[in-house]
Formats: structure tokens, sequence, C-alpha cells
């Protein structure tokens, strides 16, 4: 039973202690001075700042640190000023947990494993990247090629950019560069209604001398030159892209009538041999007509891996390690065509040490029989270190009920297990595999049992963010079906209101634009009017009020902490609001980590 009324003091000291716990991380303490780390970074981050402490040597900056160089493309570059191994990536609001972000002087490259949070996770690995930073992105030093943007006289390979104001800026500039010496002056282009389109798009023609096939040097920057800009973005000779200022988006320019709305991969890569990786697209027609999809590989590997058939998705387990290209095409009864591709590295795992998932058999999202015993395998792979041995845990989840029907609650060296569903539905497989130095990979995958293979089901449901975000996040959904008769038709509806009515589209996006729950909801309908529905909820903050402020007072104090410590060891209970202010780390619990990084943070410690 917690005394309540225990003193302060002891409180205090139980949290000092707790600080000095979770502030252990798993870093070794060969980081030196001189060593270059390396990061990714989030198309949605606009500044990298890389903030380091600890170690016997070397100064540390205050918060957020130090801003980070540009290599390429999304990689930037921070020499450690001595031998601190304690890092945090930021943007200055988000960052990387000081848990997971830890240079051992080896691996020196961090992938983010999401784009918003006050702890994110995520892996390191070796860099293999171009080293010499650019600093093409220097508006400062730029010169202006006014002779080089006459949209009249395009030479060679050249891009086309488009801007959808639809922010209403009312001066709109456009900046291009691909080095030093060959970019527009800050602000840059000033665009005007002669530079508009017959849809109202503003177009800028980008010379071929001003663009890199690679799309790791240069880029384009929309902005009123007041303050309001778009990311840095990326594009290449021949492409064509549009970007929308209210959303924030940065996408393909499609003016075909057969359209490619969504392509893309289960995963994020770069994967492993053998990995289960579902590639999906989606496309409308302007007739209306039936669509059709080929999905094919080329480089390490050269192969269709479905042809043609109105199936939108198709599971790929590549066998060999490379680079690859992934194309889909798409055809239309009307004749029209249309493709896509996008490059793809697989790795070999022969020597790794982490623990690597690569899925489960039967494969995700696959459709298994109701009251029929289903046996499920995982496959993974790794572990190369210590006793090479591998440790798994897993739960099978009915999702409507909530209630587990098999698994282990301790980790065991059994990667089988077998359940009958007892009802037709989904059911989720949360598997965590670790290995002998307790490095720890989770994944979640879902099964759908169905008294008939032909029913109609909705086979993910998923969100291109965590479930929960502050107010102006986009978010996008995609939802996948099988079964039934095709094609099919998705529609979306948040807190009960259509929001996109029936189309060949699988994704929707939303800006968040008010606080608070959001319901959203996705209904599939087939070719003979069957119907599937699946719904998730968006929980969105109110950037106003700032984490840890248990108490709402403006600022992140002790009494914070002490509150949330008590509610971690359920002394008290708290509102719904409360809670999820205090989930620090976004874990979605309220937990003893989370007082202490409030403790820290009211400390000004992170």
């Amino acid at each position: 039973m917690v005394n309540a009324k225990k003193p302060l003091a002891v409180v205090l000291a139980l949290l000092m202690a707790l600080s000095a716990l979770f502030a252990v991380g798993t870093i070794g303490a060969s980081a030196a001075s001189g060593d270059v780390i390396y990061f990714e970074k989030p198309d949605s981050w606009n500044t990298v700042n890389c903030y380091v402490w600890g170690g016997n040597s070397g100064e540390a900056k205050g918060w957020p640190g130090t801003a980070m160089t540009l290599v390429s493309g999304n990689v930037y570059s921070f020499t450690m000023p001595g031998d601190q191994n304690n890092v945090i990536f930021n943007n200055g609001n988000d960052q990387t947990g000081d848990s997971v972000a830890g240079y051992d002087g080896t691996k020196n490259y961090f992938t983010p494993s999401s784009s918003s949070g006050k702890s994110i996770g995520g892996t390191w690995s070796v860099y293999e990247g171009p080293t010499n930073p650019t600093s093409a992105t220097d508006p400062t030093s730029a010169t202006d090629p006014t002779s080089a943007t006459d949209p009249t006289t395009p030479v060679g390979d050249v891009a086309y950019a488009y801007l959808d104001n639809e922010a209403g800026w009312t001066t709109v500039n456009v900046h291009y560069w691909k080095d030093s010496s060959k970019s527009t002056s800050w602000p840059g282009i000033k665009l005007s209604d002669a530079n508009k389109t017959a849809d109202g798009y503003y177009e800028v023609i980008i010379p071929a001398d001003y663009l890199d096939s690679t799309k790791t040097k240069g880029g384009v920057i929309f902005n009123n030159g007041s303050g309001d800009q778009s990311a840095d973005l990326r594009i290449a000779p021949g492409e064509s892209m549009i970007y929308n200022n209210k959303t924030k988006t940065w996408k393909i320019h499609d003016t075909s009538p057969l359209k490619v709305t969504s392509f893309g991969t289960s995963e994020k890569s770069p994967q492993y041999k053998e990995t289960d990786i579902t590639v999906f697209a989606s496309g409308t027609s302007e007739t209306g007509s039936a669509i059709q999809y080929q999905f094919s590989i080329s480089g390490a590997e050269n192969k269709v891996l479905q042809a043609y058939s109105a199936k939108t998705s198709v599971v790929w387990n590549p066998k060999k390690a490379g680079t690859y290209k992934i194309t889909v095409e798409l055809k239309d009864s009307d004749g029209n065509t249309n493709s896509r591709s996008i490059d793809y590295v697989i790795k070999d795992d022969a020597t790794e040490a982490n623990a690597i998932l690569k899925g489960i058999t039967p494969a995700a999202n696959s459709v298994i029989k109701t009251s029929q015993k289903a046996d499920v395998v995982v496959n993974a792979s790794g572990g190369c270190v210590g006793t090479n041995l591998l440790f798994y845990k897993v739960a099978i989840t009915q999702q409507s009920t909530q209630k587990v029907v098999n698994g282990d609650v301790y980790y065991s060296l059994n990667n089988h297990y077998s359940f009958t569903p007892a009802q037709d539905g989904t059911y989720t497989v949360t598997v965590s595999v670790q290995n002998s130095k307790n490095h720890t990979v989770t994944k979640s995958y879902e099964l759908f049992a169905s008294s008939s293979e032909a029913d109609l089901v909705i086979q993910s449901f998923q969100s291109s963010t965590p479930s929960t975000v502050n107010i102006g996040t986009e978010v996008t959904f995609t939802a996948l079906a099988s079964g039934g008769s095709q094609p099919y038709q998705y529609q979306f509806a948040v807190n009960g209101t259509v929001v996109q009515a029936y189309s060949a589209s699988q994704t929707y996006t939303m800006v968040a634009d008010k606080a608070g729950v959001q319901k959203v909801e996705v209904t599939v309908k087939d070719a003979s009017g069957k119907t599937a529905v699946s719904e998730m909820d968006i929980d969105v903050l109110d950037q106003s009020v700032t984490p840890g402020d248990v108490d709402k007072d403006k600022k992140v104090t002790l009494k914070d902490a002490i509150v949330v410590q008590k509610a971690a060891l359920q002394a008290l209970q708290l509102t719904d609001e409360q809670a999820t202010i205090a989930d620090v780390d976004g874990d979605g619990r309220v937990s003893l980590k989370d007082a202490v990084l409030i403790q820290k943070i009211s400390l000004q410690i992170i």
C-alpha cells in the first residue's frame, strides 16, 4: 500500500535514484574526439541539432546542441568534441530518446523509427554513404542565375516543380540550387500569375544544370519571403512534382487520365533477405474503367512479382541481398497506362548481431479458417553474438475482445505457436525477438479469420504517424482489403462524417486541425455490394500544452513529476487528458520513466 503522505524529501530521493537508473545507457566508453556520427533526418524536420554530454573530455554545448551539417539527401553529420557517448538528435521539439541514441564509437549512423515525439527510437548502423558535406543549402552564398529560369527556353532534361498555393500566400518565391555555384539568391525567384497553369498551380521549369539525378544534392524551396517555407524538396531530371503549402506534401504531379494515387511498401528500406514486404499501389481512371496492376523487381533479381490483375498488393520475399528497383505498372480498359518505381535495398543478415524479425507464417494479412487450428511460426534471424541464440515472446490477441488466445509471458526458445480462432475477425500476433545481449525488436502482424474464404475483409488499416499527434500534423490513412469480389471501393469518415466518398483510392490524408480524439473509419465495398468496416482513433494534442505539465500551470516542475510518480504507483488516478500529457515518452502508458523524464525537464537536464 503506497503511503500518499510520505515526506516530499523521500519522494524526491526516489525520483533522483530513478533518474540515475534511467540515465544509464547501454553504451560503451569508446567514443573519441573527432569521431563523425551521422543522422538520417525525417522529411518533416526543418532543422537538425545534435546534443551530446558525458565522458571525460570535450565541452558539451547547451540544449538543443549544435546544428548538424548536411552531407547529402537527408543525411547530416556531427563531429564529436570529446569522448561523450550520450547523444540526442532533435529539431528543437521532437527528439530521440537518450536511452537508444548513444554512440559507442563503432556503429555511427542513426536511423530514427519515427519523426515525432519526445523519445523517438531507432537503430545504429555503420555509415557507408558519402562523407563530404555540402553547403548547397546556404542561401547567403548563392548566385542568381536569372537568365536560366526562362520557362520558354528549357534546355536538356529539365524538371517541373509546381506549387498548389492552398495556404493562400500573397507572395510566392521559389529557390532552387544544385551546389554553391548553381543556385538562386534567397528567397529565390518571385512567381506571378504568368507562371500559373490552367489548373491554377504555379509552374517552375528547373534547368538541367541545376539538377542532380541521384537527388543527393540540391533541391527546391517554395517560400513567401516572410518566414513560411517548404522543407528542402528533392527533384530529379525529368520529374514533375507538386508541393501543397497547406498540407505540406510533396508528391508526383500526375496529369495522366490514369493516375497513380498511392505506391509504397509496408517496410521501410533497407530490410534483410527473406523478409515479408508488402508492395501496394492504387490508381484512379478518369473514365471509371477497371484498372489492373503489375508488380515487378529489377536489380539483384529480375522478375514479375504479380502479372496484371485487379489485386492491388503483393507480398515480396527477397532471396538475394542487393539494390532493387520496385515497379508497378497500371493499365485500364481504355488503353491508358502509368507506372511508378522506387529504389529498395536488401541486406545480408548472415553475421548480424542484432535480432532481425522478418515476419510470420502464415504471412501477415493472410486469411485463416475460423474454427480450424492455425499454426503460427515466427521467422527471425541475426543474434550472432554471445550465445548466438534468439529468444521469443508472442501474444496472439483477438482484436474485437482484446483477449489473448495464446502466447508466452516470458521469453523462450519457442518460435512456434498455434491457436483456433473461435469467430470471424482480426487476430493480432505481437512478436518480440531478443538476442543474448538483450537487443529486442518488436512487431505486430494481423491475421484474418473467416468462415468463408470469399468473405470481404479489411486486411490492414494503418496510419502514417503514431496514434498521438500534435495539431497541424498531416496523417495519411491506408486500408487494404481482400476477399469478396474485386474491384474494391473505399470510403473514409472522421467522427461519423464522410470526408472521402467511395473511390478506388486506398488512402486518405487529413491535417489534424483540432484537439481531441478523432475517430477515423474506413468502409470497403466490393463489386457485389458487400461491405467491411475498420476504425482507429487518433489523439490530437494542443501544442500549447507542454508534455509533462500535468497540472497545466504553463510550466513543468517537480510537482508534476511527483504527481506522475504517484499515478505510476497507482496512488492516484489521472484524468484521460492528464494521462496523455504525462505520457512524455509516448509509449501509451504512464510509468516511472515518465516521472523521471519530467523531473529532468523541470531541472533543465533535457
